[in-house]
């Protein structure tokens, strides 16, 4: 049984996951603070609620955190150069632990707005550095699997949250989130930093170390070789010294840069924001079969960990680019489907009260596909798009506008729904996944079974 576990431990791909699990503890983390605002929404607008809020407060609590996304990526990117993705991810997890401590003793609008501006420095810094952290220690074979397992956790996160809401007070909830990422900082400090990292420093013998233990008991000649590859590919990357204008300086890093960009802002605008967030207060009272709206939002939760779980499956099979393809087709037409719904629910026709669950099942076939898709892939292919010398100011200006996105998504919901009808949101949604598709389309390449210096020569490359 001892040699079973220590051949297990020493298996190149076993070290890898375990490395990648570890580390999106960190997404986990980020799941939990997005999934709270929909999950004490109800607890908040109650009659005895535990903090007292205006609507207008509230909505400023449940975005600000969106806001303030946009603030620390710039701050980490340098960070995670001069002192390790692993190091600056490690130092600033003090951030949501004091997040979630300011939600249990905060009784003012300011108290609760600093706290959730903490939770959005901390998403800030995860979207940026560890796609890049995951990207830089996988090997190719195995990226676009690990790249998912950023979204997978991001899910469970979300799904823990809705979980615990029904069956914990708004204080023991904040509590359970401020334990994540304790956990992280307890279980990260023991995994090795990027060999990119080292390489960057020029500091050879600590990379080929880091990158012995990822590989484990792959032949020794095979890691020098790769470490070999690394090395050059890093240092004429460093040639330059990155900056925002390095990004558009050759037609990679454009190429790169607008697939980054396009994929995190359609992430934001297909739907999932407006599904997570305010499905459980907008979707029609009398739930679907013997599902209850406050309890729709749990079978979301299950629906995004387990399609974003076996979405790896389907990358290995299809490739990112079908798969970008034809989900967000199907998004776009399920969530057009929910927007007809929406535009003639307040007609007073009575046959259409019959169809209350129409919105329901729209809800949970597009997060199907969202999933399975666009969910998933987006944040994998984010660390592949950029060389070494501008990874991560890239990284940083994807997350920045990203986060805007999402701020603009989470602070109009209400504005258009009060002047123009729920409707309008949900057609915009469905739009924009129609977009996400011929973007895919026409600009999108397929990483899969690639190395990073592999995808920068076909982003240079004219077709």
């Amino acid at each position: 049984m001892a040699n079973v576990l220590i051949n297990l431990f020493n298996d190149n791909q076993f070290r890898q996951y375990l490395a990648v699990l570890i580390a999106t503890f960190a997404f986990l983390s980020c799941g939990m603070s997005t999934g709270w605002p929909s999950a004490v929404l109800p607890m908040l607008l109650s009659d005895h609620p535990p903090v007292k809020l205006t609507s207008e407060e509230i909505s400023w609590v449940i975005s600000i955190m969106n806001l303030s996304n946009m603030l620390s990526p710039y701050p980490c990117g340098f960070l995670m150069d001069r002192y390790g993705r692993k190091h600056t991810l490690l130092l600033l997890s003090i951030l949501p632990t004091a997040s979630w401590a300011l939600i249990t003793i905060g009784e003012t609008i300011l108290v609760l707005s600093i706290a959730r501006i903490l939770n959005g420095f901390w998403q800030g810094i995860v979207y940026t550095i560890l796609p890049i952290y995951i990207a830089e220690i996988a090997e190719p074979k195995f990226r676009s699997q690990m790249g998912t397992l950023m979204s997978f956790m991001m899910s469970l996160g979300i799904l823990i949250t809705y979980i615990i809401a029904p069956i914990l007070s708004y204080t023991l909830i904040a509590i359970v989130n401020g334990l994540i990422p304790i956990i992280f900082f307890c279980c990260f400090i023991w995994m090795p930093e990027s060999p990119t990292y080292y390489l960057i420093h020029k500091d050879y013998l600590k990379a080929e170390k880091a990158l012995n233990w990822f590989r484990g008991s792959v032949d020794k000649n095979k890691i020098i070789m790769e470490l070999d590859v690394m090395q050059k590919s890093v240092a004429r990357d460093m040639e330059n010294k990155g900056t925002v204008r390095d990004i558009f300086k050759t037609r990679g890093t454009i190429k790169g840069f607008i697939i980054a960009i396009g994929l995190a802002v359609f992430q934001r605008v297909s739907g999932i924001t407006s599904i997570v967030v305010f499905s459980s207060t907008t979707l029609p009272e009398g739930g679907f079969l013997c599902i209850s709206r406050d309890q729709f939002v749990i079978v979301i939760g299950v629906i995004l960990v387990v399609f974003t779980l076996i979405a790896s499956v389907f990358i290995k099979r299809f490739g990112n680019v079908p798969l970008l393809v034809t989900t967000s087709i199907l998004c776009g037409i399920f969530m057009f489907i929910a927007a007809v719904w929406f535009h003639y629910e307040p007609t007073t026709l009575p046959s259409f009260q019959e169809y209350k669950w129409v919105p329901y099942l729209c809800f949970a076939i597009h997060t199907v596909f969202y999933s399975l898709g666009v969910g998933s892939i987006g944040n994998a292919i984010r660390g592949e798009m950029f060389p070494t010398n501008i990874r991560a100011i890239s990284s940083a200006l994807t997350t920045n506008i990203a986060s805007l996105t999402t701020f603009l998504q989470t602070k109009t919901y209400f504005p258009i729904e009060q002047r123009y009808g729920m409707q309008v949101n949900y057609y915009i949604n469905s739009i924009c996944c129609f977009a996400c598709a011929c973007f895919s389309f026409l600009f999108v390449i397929e990483t899969k079974g690639k190395s990073l210096i592999e995808i920068q020569e076909e982003l240079g490359r004219k077709k």
